[in-house]
């Protein structure tokens, strides 16, 4: 029994720590996107969220080999540790995922190519230096992290969908949804850097934990959650009430994350329990879609 809670731990630290179930989050997350949008049912690409898939592990896989804090101050958490034992690992995963992304690319239409480019660019800028020994990736430029992080996922999970599917992307569902999503980012991302605000302002990265706080900083995943919440009623009611039971559930569960938020929290409970409401919002999402 011991050995198989052994391989159960093992194999839980591959996907969390190794960005595999992240990046699973994403792909449900954009799946839940056509049929959030009322896409025809045959509209899903599979090619488009396998692409989500790999295009994530590309992304977090370099912050973690090139742009992981090495400093030699630092505090080595499992997640950090990890990293370091399994460097191999991760390379491994690199490769498979830029060639994966490589191949798919041929398999989404012109306006999704263009809509990755930018993004891309903006991806890899957040983690790698922008210009070697000038300055810094965009990651270090405090202030416009989480905002940078939001509007990357909500590009990437609402309009890659209805681009690849031919619909249109200038409509009100299109315009609210975008608008919840990325306040909802902005929320399960704030976190991140609470936890962080101490090696943060050490090392001179003035995020918003750093600039106003750690209490304000939670009041404002509050507010975003109330935000998003309230996007959602404007967005169903009256027409789909059913669909706010997801808004309601997922907000429900992520505010009993806040009220347990600290940084002497673990990593499984961040880079399980906060990325996991991207998963969470994506099932419930496509099992009260509109039929």
């Amino acid at each position: 029994m011991g050995r198989i809670s052994s391989v159960v731990a093992g194999a839980f630290r591959y996907a969390v720590f190794g960005n595999l179930f992240l990046a699973a989050c994403a792909a449900a997350w954009a799946y839940s996107t056509y049929r959030v949008l009322g896409l025809p049912r045959g509209a899903a690409d599979y090619d488009l969220l396998a692409l989500v898939f790999a295009g994530v592990v590309v992304v977090y896989a370099l912050d973690r080999l090139y742009a992981f804090d090495r400093s030699p101050e630092r505090v080595v958490g499992g997640r950090l540790r990890w990293v370091d034992e399994h460097r191999r690992f991760l390379r491994t995963a690199l490769v498979l995922a830029c060639t994966g992304v490589a191949g798919l690319l041929f398999f989404v239409n012109v306006n999704v190519l263009a809509v990755l480019a930018a993004l891309g660019a903006v991806s890899f800028a957040y983690s790698l230096p922008v210009l070697r020994h000038f300055t810094v990736g965009l990651k270090d430029v405090g202030l416009s992290k989480v905002f940078l992080i939001a509007l990357v996922w909500t590009c990437v999970t609402v309009l890659l969908p209805p681009l690849e599917a031919g619909a249109p992307v200038l409509t009100r569902d299109v315009e609210l949804l975008f608008a919840e999503r990325f306040l909802f980012v902005f929320a399960i991302s704030l976190p991140f850097d609470i936890r962080d605000r101490d090696r943060d302002a050490a090392r001179g990265i003035r995020t918003i934990p750093v600039a106003v706080g750690v209490t304000r900083s939670k009041q404002l995943v509050g507010l975003a959650l109330v935000g998003h919440l309230w996007l959602k009623v404007v967005h169903y009611y009256p027409e789909h009430p059913a669909m706010l039971v997801p808004a309601v559930l997922t907000v429900a569960y992520a505010c009993l994350l806040l009220a347990g938020l600290s940084a002497r929290r673990g990593d499984v409970y961040y880079s399980l329990l906060w990325d996991g409401t991207i998963l969470v919002q994506a099932v419930l999402a496509v099992g009260f879609a509109p039929r």
